[in-house]
């Protein structure tokens, strides 16, 4: 406390700097400057990815106003909402205090509005949160600055120890530079390790408080898991011989140096997140009788189906949504689109385009996917279209005011034709189809599904079965002018249950709003566009004849208000001619 007094008396505030500088006068001032760094500027980019990503959904929301016209944030009822769209609203809102004023205005205000405070905000750097992100970050920053520090010393000495004679036990100062530069290497991978997951959490913006208190630990474990493996196995292969041999090797220091493996070992180790060594960990337990198992029998047909399936995407574009923690078709067909192109540099028709295609490919199986497709038939909603078909006439005579009953009912009769049985029948013929998993499934676990014909009930293969449920939906049980009906209930009950997922509503509304936006002219290269509506004009008023202008004043001099004033001579209250005919 003198010092400080001292300081302040002499120099002022400039010696309370200079006395603060002089206190790290001994530090390490790269790994002091990559310490402070790293936290900084995770903060900086979070800030700066929520800014950019709120432009992005300010200028969707402007394109396509349908999608969030209905979202108000002082309404009660959440009916009219489109869930997709707010859920990535509070993804990037929920944590930012914005003033929306009383009551009364928090009922006006569109979502535009509050996401263009939200972006006034996001400019500015350095809110409570931001600090808050910054002191979960400070036991990060001291093991980052000791861990370069300790880093920087063992790479400068060439990542040696002193040379000493074989076979000669390890003094105790070459014991612990053996353990530093260990210990360092081991730090080295696990902050690249570290420094991958934060930005994975930036490009999700799930970069939290707990990301740096996790992430922290995870660096302090793998370093003391290798300083303790270490010590007890210095050389590996030496450990490996003598307990293959039976013999046990004297604790020796082979001409001063560490061995090869443990150079390479102790990075890796650093590098692998703690997934891995779980993964490892139950791999393990197949070794172990009395551990339980996991039932691997299914292993060979549940394999994961890779984002290249997909028509557009490519090697590069898949590792763009991997880090989106979008591995394979089901995470990709359960995504929200609009996410996605907030998150991404891809476009909004490009994002619902991979969605539905996803969502067809995780519905019906990648077999049966690729052959549609080659059948022009690529998402969802296409054979959802090919199965439950309604005409463009039909949709038009339902909106069109100007249609007659005759041709209402002339469209309207067409119904029956206007989704055509052989379609029906072609594209239930793929949906119940057997397949090589399929049969390769009821071949490991012994499945015989039953059949049943004439009332008899047999067991039978997979082929069996599928040509018996596609046989079933049109047997000829009822009269023949049923028959169609029936393999059109049928074929559709069946679209309808699959197509009936929650994600797949979800994409199903924001397709919709899109389209609202677009317009009904859209929907046909040749529709004709629909003529403005007029405006009625008021007619104009005849001109006042000379004896009606004389008869109105008369009764103006004669009255000040005319709803007191009697009535002319010879006229009723309401203005019409008296039956009895003047009085008198």
């Amino acid at each position: 406390m003198s010092g400080l007094l001292a300081a302040w008396n002499e120099q002022g505030l400039l010696g309370l700097v200079n006395l603060g500088l002089a206190q790290f006068a001994g530090t390490d001032k790269i790994a002091l400057t990559i310490a402070l760094l790293t936290p900084v500027l995770l903060i900086f980019g979070r800030r700066e990815m929520r800014y950019r990503r709120l432009l992005r959904l300010r200028n969707l929301i402007a394109s396509y106003p349908t999608i969030s016209e209905r979202s108000r944030t002082g309404l009660d009822d959440y009916e009219d909402r489109n869930p997709s769209f707010e859920f990535v609203k509070s993804k990037y809102l929920a944590d930012m205090q914005i003033e929306l004023g009383d009551e009364t205005s928090k009922a006006n205000i569109t979502p535009r509005d509050e996401i263009e405070r939200a972006i006034a905000l996001a400019r500015r750097f350095g809110s409570m949160l931001e600090v808050r992100l910054f002191i979960s970050a400070l036991g990060l920053t001291i093991l980052t600055y000791y861990g370069f520090a300790n880093l920087r010393v063992v790479l400068l000495s060439g990542i040696e120890t002193p040379f000493l004679p074989p076979k000669v036990p390890c003094p105790p100062g070459v014991a612990s530079d053996q353990l530093r530069i260990v210990g360092s290497l081991a730090f080295a991978g696990g902050y690249i390790a570290a420094v991958r997951i934060f930005v994975r959490s930036l490009t999700v913006f799930d970069l939290s408080t707990s990301t740096f208190l996790r992430q922290t630990i995870e660096i302090v474990a793998s370093v003391l898991f290798v300083i303790f493996t270490f010590k007890a196995f210095p050389d590996p292969f030496v450990a490996l011989k003598d307990l293959v041999a039976g013999s046990e090797t004297n604790a020796a220091c082979p001409l001063g140096t560490i061995s090869a493996v443990w150079l390479v070992l102790a990075p890796v180790i650093g590098l692998l997140p703690q997934s891995a060594t779980k993964f490892v960990a139950v791999r393990v337990q197949s070794l172990i009788a009395w551990v339980k198992m996991d039932d691997d029998r299914f292993s060979a047909v549940t394999h994961v189906v890779p984002l290249d399936v997909i028509d557009g995407i490519d090697y590069q574009t898949r590792f763009r949504l991997e880090e989106c923690g979008i591995y394979d078709v089901q995470n990709l067909a359960t995504y929200n689109p609009i996410l996605l192109h907030v998150e991404t540099p891809y476009m909004i028709y490009e994002t619902i385009d991979w969605v539905a295609q996803a969502q067809l490919c995780h519905t019906i199986g990648i077999e049966k996917f690729l052959f549609l497709r080659n059948y022009n038939v690529r998402t969802i909603f296409d054979l959802e279209r090919a199965i439950d078909y309604r005409s463009r006439a039909e949709k038009d005579a339902e909106t069109n005011d100007t249609t007659t009953a005759g041709e209402a009912g002339r469209i309207g009769s067409a119904r029956s034709v206007d989704g055509p049985d052989e379609f029906d029948l072609m594209y239930a013929g793929v949906l119940l189809a057997p397949t090589d998993a399929l049969k390769e499934v009821a071949r490991i676990g012994g499945l015989q599904p039953f059949t049943v014909t004439n009332n008899a009930v047999t067991p039978g293969t997979v082929d069996q079965y599928c040509k018996w449920a596609f046989e079933l939906i049109q047997a000829d049980d009822d009269p023949p002018k049923n028959k169609k009906d029936k393999i059109k209930a049928c074929v559709e009950h069946l679209m309808g249950w699959l197509a009936d997922d929650l994600h797949i509503r979800r994409l199903r509304r924001i397709w919709q709003e899109i389209s609202d936006d677009l317009g009904d002219r859209t929907t046909r290269i040749d529709k004709e566009r629909p003529e403005p509506k007029q405006e009625s004009k008021p007619e104009p008023k005849p001109e006042p004849k000379p004896e009606d202008s004389v008869q109105s004043a008369g009764a103006t001099e004669g009255s000040a208000d005319p709803a007191t004033s009697p009535s002319p001579p010879g006229n009723g209250g309401d203005g019409e001619p008296d039956p009895k005919g003047p009085s008198g």
